[in-house]
């Protein structure tokens, strides 16, 4: 089983990434998911709260950073992420 699933999400998919699959891959008991969304530049973490149930996301923006626990020594720059992308906000 994965430590930590990250989805990106396109107009398409995006209510099944946060509605199904998030109840998915708690019952499966993935300690972290996370939801990188273009549109708003954001990054959606959850983590597994008790069996079955993820905690509220922490949401944070391009100017923020996430540690994931699986990967401790690793901050990650939620900006880096979008870098050379086209501003999809406009």
């Amino acid at each position: 089983m994965p430590d930590l699933i990250v989805e990106i999400l396109s107009p398409n998919n995006a209510v099944y990434d946060r509605q199904v699959k998030l109840v998915a891959y708690a019952m499966a008991g993935v300690p972290e998911y996370a939801i990188v969304d273009p549109r708003t530049r954001t990054l959606d973490h959850y983590r597994l709260h008790s069996p079955g149930r993820y905690n509220g996301p922490s949401t944070i923006d391009e100017h923020g950073s996430v540690c994931f626990d699986c990967l401790p020594s690793i901050t990650l720059q939620v900006g880096d992420l979008f870098a050379g992308a086209p501003d999809t906000s406009l």
